[in-house]
């Protein structure tokens, strides 16, 4: 893949957006997650516990979603660049393939997480689908899912200590 500084800042905005997206929705459902917190809660019991569900839970959406389902979707985008160098993102909107690809993509995160993820529900939907397509763009400037690994691992590992937040007092932290 390509690590230029226009792919680092976006990822960093990116990051310190969701992070705080997260927090905010948190807040307004009144830590009440959905199923997730049912699914989840009791597991994440310690900060370590939190870290692998990130590592691991990150690495397979990754995989899913930004990786096999854009390639397939839009195999040879470092064909549109030019002389090696990484895509613009002007240059990827401006592509019907790579907006399909990614608008494709963005759809199914969104609904996964709408229906049973975190956020849930339409605002869910609406959340992660938006993050999903930033993402998006993201791997195809980037021809990679490094840095979309990285930002996703930093959500999950910020979900899991949201829903520890939420989980009853004598199960914290056992």
């Amino acid at each position: 893949g390509f690590l230029d500084v226009e792919s680092v800042v976006f990822s960093v905005i990116l990051t310190v957006i969701t992070v705080i997206a997260l927090i905010c929705w948190s807040l307004s459902v009144k830590g009440e997650h959905g199923e997730i917190q049912d699914l989840y809660g009791p597991s994440l019991s310690n900060p370590m516990r939190i870290l692998v569900f990130g590592l691991f839970n990150a690495i397979m959406e990754e995989i899913e979603f930004r990786g096999l389902m854009i390639a397939s979707l839009y195999p040879n985008p470092i064909q549109e660049s030019e002389a090696g160098y990484p895509l613009s993102f002007s240059k990827i909107l401006a592509s019907s393939e790579g907006v399909i690809a990614v608008s494709i993509q963005c759809i199914l995160f969104g609904f996964d997480h709408a229906l049973n993820g975190f956020p849930t529900g339409p605002s869910g939907f609406v959340l992660s689908a938006g993050w999903a397509f930033a993402l998006g763009l993201l791997r195809l400037k980037s021809n990679g899912i490094a840095l979309t690994y990285i930002i996703h691992v930093i959500a999950d590992v910020t979900i899991g200590f949201l829903i520890r937040a939420s989980a009853k007092p004598s199960k914290k932290w056992a």
